[in-house]
């Protein structure tokens, strides 16, 4: 059994247009026998996002320093994003 915060990496994720690629995902909850897995993606793509440390709300965001925990660059969880 897996553990809610569990980090994969996920080689070929198939991404909304249609593009595939590697991808960071992170498990939000530890799931019973029955349960799905539910995950978020992360990005180290700044484009228009905060590098505020922790949760930004107003943008379902949860920035995470390069670094800290586990990731080496800037990283966005996108909470928004299941």
């Amino acid at each position: 059994m897996q553990a809610r915060g569990a980090i994969y990496h996920h080689r070929q994720l198939v991404f909304h247009n249609g593009f595939t690629g590697k991808k960071y995902l992170i498990l939000l909850n530890t799931p019973g026998k029955k349960e799905p897995y539910l995950f978020v993606k992360t990005t180290s793509q700044k484009k228009d996002k905060p590098s505020t440390t922790g949760c930004i709300k107003e943008r379902s965001l949860f920035f995470i320093p390069a670094g800290r925990i586990f990731f080496p660059k800037d990283t966005w969880i996108q909470l928004y994003e299941l």
